[in-house]
C-alpha cells in the first residue's frame, strides 16, 4: 500500500488548483490535486507539507483532512489517499513539476480528464457545493 497526502487548494473565490501530469509519466496527462507519496516514517501531513513545497514552492497554512479513501488501480497498486483543504499559504504558488496547472470553479472540475483516485474527491466537493 502507497501512501500519499493530496491537496484541494482553495482560492478565495473558491476555485480549486488542478495540476497535470506531464505525458512522460505514469498516468499520463492526467489531471489531479497536488501532492504525493509519502517517504520512509513521513506522516501524511508531513507527506503533504514536503510535496507542496517542492511541486508549487509554497507552505500552506492550517491543512485541515477532508477526506481519507483506499483506491486499487488496475496496474494492482493500491493507494491510502489523504486529502487536505489549503485556503492559505506563505509564498508565490509556482508550477515546478506539473505540465499545466489551472485554476477551476468547483462545478466544472467534473469536465477535467481526471486521475481515476480523484474522481470520488470531485463528487463530494460538488455535491458540498450544490
Amino acid at each position: 500500500m502507497i501512501n500519499v497526502a493530496c491537496a484541494i487548494i482553495n482560492k478565495e473565490n473558491g476555485d480549486i488548483l488542478l495540476c497535470k501530469r506531464t505525458s512522460l509519466s505514469s498516468f499520463p496527462n492526467k489531471w489531479e490535486f497536488p501532492g504525493g507519496k509519502s517517504e520512509e516514517n513521513e506522516v501524511p501531513i508531513q507527506t503533504l507539507y514536503r510535496e507542496i513545497y517542492e511541486e508549487l514552492s509554497i507552505i500552506p497554512y492550517n491543512a485541515t483532512l477532508f477526506h481519507s479513501a483506499t483506491y486499487s488501480y488496475p496496474n494492482s497498486i493500491s493507494v491510502h489517499l489523504s486529502f487536505y483543504t489549503i485556503t492559505s499559504w506563505q509564498g508565490t504558488l509556482q508550477n515546478n513539476v506539473w505540465s499545466e496547472i489551472q485554476w477551476v470553479p468547483i462545478k466544472s472540475l467534473h469536465l477535467y480528464d481526471i486521475l481515476a483516485g480523484n474522481k470520488e474527491v470531485i463528487l463530494l466537493l460538488q455535491h458540498l457545493n450544490q
